[in-house]
């Protein structure tokens, strides 16, 4: 399968899909929405418990994230080359989100 193929049928040789690289692909692009959806949600309601306590909005961190994680995992799941390293990155993104925000969430409750 020639690199940058996403889909088995864009082949002319009709070589199979390799599995890891079709979920890293999807994954990455989910990432991408949420990531989009997620630091407009921050940005649009900065006055949060989380925001209050770190004096900024976490939107600029989540950016940051997806920004060493997501894109990435997206870019290698495109190319095709190392699928695991792929798929992990594009897993990080989310996994240490929540963490991030779980952890900042449960310091600040009263």
């Amino acid at each position: 399968m020639a690199k940058g193929r996403l889909f088995a049928f864009d082949e002319p040789e009709g070589e199979p899909l390799d599995p890891l690289q079709a979920v890293a692909a999807i994954l990455g692009a989910l990432d991408a929405v949420s990531c989009a959806l997620l630091v407009g949600y921050l940005l649009l309601w900065p006055d949060q418990a989380v925001s209050r306590a770190i004096g900024m909005s976490p939107a600029g961190p989540a950016a940051l994230l997806y920004a060493a994680t997501g894109l990435p995992g997206l870019a290698l799941a495109y190319t095709g080359r190392m699928p695991r390293l792929a798929l992990a990155l594009t897993l990080a993104f989310p996994i240490a989100f929540m963490l991030f925000y779980g952890a900042l969430s449960l310091a600040l409750l009263p």
